[in-house]
């Protein structure tokens, strides 16, 4: 479609018959992102009504959860990538972020504090000198008690900007920079917490695990027993042992689903609903992942 194609068909958005603007709405929808920029732009026309207004933005939120869902469901199949999956998340709150961007701050930030490890030093060592990094000198804090429950906190992209994040993307920030810096941390899908796992690669075992909303605190096994005890939650494997990326970022997912539903923003939890649909074989509903 060019672009006064586009133009002519955009213009009949504020026409009152139901059936015309389906029809323009479904020409719309099919073009995907390209048509984003010029609803936008007439969108800011002051002369146009608040009927066109508000089909453009109901239109634009469409395209661009339609265009996430497509994302997610094209990186769940090959999930290697923790930065990508967090970043498709993050679009849905900022959508004019790109994945080169995001990228580029991240390898900026780390560039910053780049280290080489001693091969001599142990496993704590590492982590010691790993939470200084992230905590200390680049400043990554947990979110506040205040703030806890603040969709944004749910955005990898808000977080490298304000160093501020919540319990899974706290874990995911300490999960990417301990992979730059080459040292084996995996994330654990433990219930109403997320942490991660320093695993041997002698062996491929667990060696103790970090919390990283607490700076980076030491957890052994029986210090995640005690949690789910008091959390009246039964023992699993899954609760112990390494998850993989398709898992964290449906907890992230979760999360922010989490936020939307305590600030009762039901059409967006729909939406999550809706990307969280896309991992077939998801995480069990009944088990109260926030």
């Amino acid at each position: 479609m060019n672009n006064n194609e586009l133009t002519a068909i955009i213009k009949l958005l504020d026409d009152p018959d139901k059936t015309v603007f389906k029809i323009i709405e479904n020409k719309l929808m099919g073009e995907g992102c390209s048509v984003v920029p010029k609803l936008e732009q007439e969108w800011m026309n002051p002369e146009r009504n608040e009927l066109f207004r508000t089909r453009v933005e109901d239109i634009i939120h469409k395209i661009q959860k339609d265009d996430l869902i497509s994302n997610l469901s094209n990186w769940k199949d090959d999930d290697n990538n923790l930065l990508k999956g967090a970043w498709i998340v993050s679009k849905y709150g900022f959508p004019d972020i790109s994945f080169n961007a995001l990228s580029d701050v991240f390898e900026s930030i780390s560039y910053t504090s780049y280290f080489s490890l001693d091969k001599n030093y142990s496993p704590l060592e590492q982590i010691k000198i790993l939470n200084y990094l992230i905590f200390n000198k680049l400043k990554f804090n947990p979110c506040s008690n205040r703030d806890f429950l603040n969709p944004n906190n749910s955005f990898i992209s808000h977080t490298f900007e304000h160093r501020e994040g919540n319990i899974v993307s706290l874990a995911i920030v300490y999960i990417l920079f301990a992979n730059r810096w080459n040292i084996p941390i995996y994330g654990i899908n433990l219930p109403k917490n997320f942490i991660v796992a320093y695993v041997s690669q002698i062996n491929n075992k667990v060696l103790f695990y970090i919390n990283p909303f607490n700076r980076g605190a030491i957890l052994n096994e029986k210090e995640i027993d005690f949690f789910l005890k008091q959390q009246n939650i039964n023992s699993q494997s899954q609760f112990y042992n390494p998850c993989s990326n398709s898992i964290t970022i449906q907890r992230l997912l979760y999360s922010l689903k989490n936020s939307y539903i305590h600030n009762k923003m039901a059409n967006k939890v729909e939406d999550i609903n809706s990307m969280l649909k896309v991992f077939k074989k998801g995480l069990s509903e009944k088990i109260e992942w926030e």
